[in-house]
């Protein structure tokens, strides 16, 4: 019975199963987390503020720009493939929980003054 769940389906008629309304459920959460990390990097770039990138611990203004379009471009990829299976409110409280976390982790992460990626050197 937990086979499939009765939701308006794809485009195509069929009917949506569980497996595909939980990658869509995944793909909100990701791409909550894509989308609100963006924000950070979009804001400092155009600010002119040098901020932290997964290229270094002070990258330039444009380099957070451009990162901050990929995440932005890289998230709306991922609602644009998930919206083959209608969104549901649980799926749009994965992608609050995506964005939610990715916003707490962010402002306790850039606490310390010290923050650094795994892989960038102190």
């Amino acid at each position: 019975m937990m086979d499939t769940i009765t939701i308006s389906g794809p485009p195509d008629g069929r009917v949506a199963g569980y497996k595909e309304v939980q990658v869509t459920n995944f793909e909100a959460l990701v791409s909550g987390v894509l989308l609100f990390n963006a924000i950070p990097h979009l804001v400092q770039g155009i600010c002119g503020k040098r901020h932290m990138t997964p290229f270094g611990k002070s990258s330039s203004p444009t380099i957070n720009v451009a990162w901050g379009w990929v995440n932005l471009l890289a998230g709306g990829g991922v609602v644009i493939h998930s919206s083959s299976v209608p969104w549901t409110g649980i799926t749009y409280a994965c992608f609050c929980m995506g964005g939610g976390l990715t916003s707490f982790l962010l402002a306790r992460f850039w606490t310390n003054p010290d923050a650094r990626l795994p892989w960038q050197k102190k």
